[in-house]
């Protein structure tokens, strides 16, 4: 995957254990790194792509504990949630509305 790559570390299953999320924002692949139980160290690697140059942020978007990604592509303002329900991939969520491009966006954890 070639360009600026994001990182996220985070839980994507219902475990103790951090799991990993890379997207490279040139051409918008993505992968999902799930830490396997019976060898730690290793992981199942899922891997996906999205259109290139979007903001992703980690957060719990849906209340079942696993971080989520909220997309956002700042030349149109157009987002998406990504919600982690599923060890490969992701179920998705539209923006009902287009937000101003071109918007910063900060996230704040509330615990």
């Amino acid at each position: 995957m070639a360009g600026r790559r994001l990182a996220v570390r985070a839980r994507s299953e219902r475990d103790s254990r951090s799991d990993v999320f890379v997207y490279a924002p040139g051409p918008g692949a993505w992968l999902k790194q799930i830490t396997v139980n019976a060898a730690p160290g290793t992981f199942t690697t899922y891997a996906g792509a999205w259109q290139g140059g979007l903001d992703l942020f980690a957060a719990n978007l849906n209340g079942d504990a696993r971080a989520d990604l909220l997309a956002y592509e700042p030349a149109s303002g157009a987002w998406f949630k990504a919600l982690n329900t599923t060890t490969a991939g992701f179920d998705y969520v539209a923006g009902k509305s287009v937000w101003m491009p071109r918007m910063r966006l900060m996230f704040e954890d509330p615990r």
